[in-house]
């Protein structure tokens, strides 16, 4: 079958056919090609008509009418009058008061041979904070000691001059004269012995070393020198330690300047350490610094903070949220507020018409903003559309 089916075609392919057969053939395929090569121009032909229909169409069709955007809707309200309690939140710091702060120097020059204390010590009035090797320790021994010599001297001096006058020896002006000598002499031994005092020393000890004390109760906050250094007493920049009282401390916030007109001296305030999660500290406001930052554009607000639990170190950081009293304010929706630079207004139905008018806000959030100055009461302030009216104004201007 296979075989017979190949030969069918082979004679087909070499043209074995009959006479009328291959001219039906030959017909059909003249008319395949005529249309082939004619394609292009029917299709173009097609086109024109296409076009020509559409524009004759679009001629002869009525014009529809533009369709007209929906009307945006105006929505007015009145303003909710309500009572707010504000909190104003700054950054601060703790510092120690600088009234409890001393900066303990040596009374005398020499070479600091040794410090007693460390950083963060909690030291007491009187206590050795450093131990000094000083020639002026010396020198003023000295001083005292020629000064308790020259005034027993001058005492047996006067005595002797005494007795002589009793027996008419000498005159009365050499007695006044020995015993102002001895006044004197005892007045020079009261002096070196309150320097002897002064710098700390011992009048009957000899030792040429002066102990530095602790002038007061605190923690030692710095220390400015090392064993071994030379002392040059109160000619020095640096002291030799830092003491500060404690149980009290300052709490200085960094307020911005357009809110400092938001705190006052006596406002309650709340301070949250970040270093204790949970915790506050109630105060008040004792001071508003006169001088501001140029740089951050901050002012200075002092809350003093009792501290009897130390847990106020100096330098922590802190928030401190400034309490205001409540107050009744006048509050919109945020949509209702159109701003033009640095101006604020809303616009106002009344007598069928709208008015612009300027306001002053508040504080603002995001879902309403209080009105301060501008609008009363009793206006119908537009919330929805104020847009469009101010797009309106323009356009008629």
């Amino acid at each position: 079958m296979k075989i017979f089916t190949l030969r069918r075609i082979s004679r087909y392919e070499s043209g074995s056919l009959r006479p009328e057969d291959r001219r039906s053939n030959e017909l059909r395929r003249g008319q395949k090609d005529h249309a082939i090569k004619n394609f292009p121009l029917v299709c173009s032909l097609l086109a024109v008509s296409l076009l020509a229909g559409c524009g004759k169409s679009s001629d002869s069709a009525p014009a529809q009418p533009e369709a007209r955007p929906a009307a945006t809707v105006v929505r007015t309200q009145k303003a909710v009058v309500t009572t707010v309690t504000d909190a104003l939140v700054a950054p601060a710091r703790v510092i120690a008061d600088p009234g409890q702060v001393v900066h303990v120097f040596a009374p005398v020059s020499g070479k600091l041979q040794s410090v007693g204390v460390q950083l963060g010590d909690t030291v007491k009035e009187g206590q050795p904070v450093a131990l000094v090797i000083s020639s002026d320790a010396a020198l003023a021994r000295s001083d005292h000691e020629k000064a308790v010599i020259e005034a027993a001297r001058s005492e047996r001096a006067y005595q002797r001059t005494l007795m002589l006058y009793e027996h008419g020896a000498i005159a009365e002006k050499d007695l006044i004269d020995a015993k102002a000598a001895a006044e004197g002499a005892k007045s020079e031994v009261t002096r070196t012995a309150q320097r002897l005092r002064m710098l700390g020393l011992d009048e009957n000890n000899l030792s040429d070393r002066v102990t530095v004390r602790a002038p007061r109760n605190g923690v030692v906050i710095e220390i400015g020198t090392a064993q071994g250094e030379l002392s040059r007493s109160l000619d020095n920049a640096n002291s030799i330690v830092t003491i500060a009282g404690l149980d009290t401390v300052w709490i200085m916030a960094d307020v911005l300047e357009g809110d400092l007109g938001r705190v006052h001296t006596g406002e309650k305030v709340e301070v949250h350490m970040q270093a204790y999660a949970g915790e506050k500290w109630s105060g008040t406001v004792s001071a508003i610094l006169d001088v501001l930052d140029p740089v951050s554009r901050t002012g200075k607000v002092r809350v003093v903070m009792p501290n009897p639990r130390r847990l106020l170190k100096p330098e922590m950081f802190a928030n401190v949220t400034f309490l205001e009293a409540p107050h009744q304010v006048m509050v919109l929706p945020p949509s209702a507020v159109l701003r033009e630079g640095e101006r604020s207004f809303m616009y106002v139905a009344k007598d069928g018409k709208y008015l612009r008018k300027d306001i002053t806000l508040g504080h603002t959030t995001s879902d309403r903003c209080e009105v301060l100055h501008g609008i009363d009461v009793s206006d119908d302030v537009v919330v929805n559309g104020a847009a469009l009216l101010r797009g309106l104004e323009n356009g008629g201007q």
